[in-house]
């Protein structure tokens, strides 16, 4: 049984391509949702919110103004790391492609290293959010406790993030 091409494509390229650009639009939709969820918590009183990363990232940006930007320690690797990997999964999606144009071996091996790239953002990603809410995580003798840890957005990047990347890789040497 041969390897059935559609087009410059092989079927595992058309695979990968589609669950690429999948994993595109999730990683999108990761970006632009709720980044931190914070829980406080006092007696039976308890109280959860979200925060989106542009809001972040507007709220870091006048703490800086003013000097104070140590307030949002680790906010500027976690927010690198966000823009990275989103930048990754589109140049995954672009090398995979012109790996199966061109279908030229050097091509494709630097599409592959394009989607190991990419699953290394989105890990980092995730470590550098966790990093961020264990700033903020703090328990006040047994009287207060504020809890923030990610939210659905970084999960989204990094899954998607990994998967997007590993197709890239998968794809990339198998086309």
């Amino acid at each position: 049984m041969g390897n059935k091409k559609v087009g410059k494509f092989s079927m595992a390229g058309l695979i990968a391509l589609g669950v690429v650009v999948v994993s595109l639009v999730v990683v999108i939709v990761g970006y632009v949702i709720a980044w931190l969820s914070a829980k406080g918590s006092m007696g039976s009183l308890s109280s959860t919110s979200t925060t989106k990363l542009s809001e972040l990232a507007d709220a870091y940006k006048q703490a800086k103004e003013v000097g104070a930007q140590e307030a949002y320690k680790g906010f500027s690797a976690m927010n690198a790391f966000a823009i990275l990997t989103l930048i990754a999964v589109i140049l995954s999606g672009i090398a995979l492609v012109v790996g199966s144009v061109l279908d030229v071996k050097i091509v494709k091996l630097i599409a592959a290293i394009v989607g190991i790239v990419t699953v290394v953002c989105a890990v980092v990603l995730l470590i550098t959010t966790f990093s961020f809410c264990s700033n903020y995580s703090k328990n006040i003798g047994g009287i207060a406790e504020i809890k923030v840890s990610p939210a659905v957005g970084p999960w989204l990047m990094t899954i998607f993030g990994v998967i997007g990347g590993g197709a890239t890789a998968v794809g990339a040497l198998k086309n």
